[in-house]
């Protein structure tokens, strides 16, 4: 996170609002206060609304064909969703090599595919 502080990034977290709609994403700096959001989550308290160009996608699982296999809230596919319609955007999913699929996951119409993929031990972009 330092670096991409260093290379310009303002970093954001994402934070749910509202159940069943997009993520919101609010500014965040390295040791800035958080508190606890309705749905129990830490969020930032400044509260600095912005629009990302890249998300970094938290995953259970991913397989080579840019499948995401998320938590079963669904909220990163409507944001993914919602932002490409807007612009172009980049979801890179985050996992440890571990999570790759040897099968294809199902995926079903609402699904957004990844663009990338970054592990500990390698990188796939599709």
């Amino acid at each position: 996170v330092d670096w991409l502080r260093e290379i310009g990034c303002t970093i954001c977290l994402p934070v749910i609002e509202r159940e069943n709609h997009p993520l919101k994403f609010f500014v965040w700096e390295a040791g800035a206060k958080l508190v606890t959001s309705k749905f129990g989550i830490p969020i930032p308290a400044n509260r600095k609304l912005v629009d990302p160009n890249i998300l970094l996608c938290p995953l259970v699982s991913f397989d080579k064909g840019a499948n995401r296999l998320g938590y079963g809230g669904g909220y990163y596919d409507r944001t993914i969703q919602k932002l490409r319609e807007q612009r172009k955007i980049h979801a890179f999913g985050v996992a440890f090599s571990e999570q790759q699929s040897k099968n294809s996951l199902p995926s079903d119409d609402f699904d957004q595919k990844l663009d990338a993929v970054i592990t500990d031990k390698n990188y796939f972009i599709f």
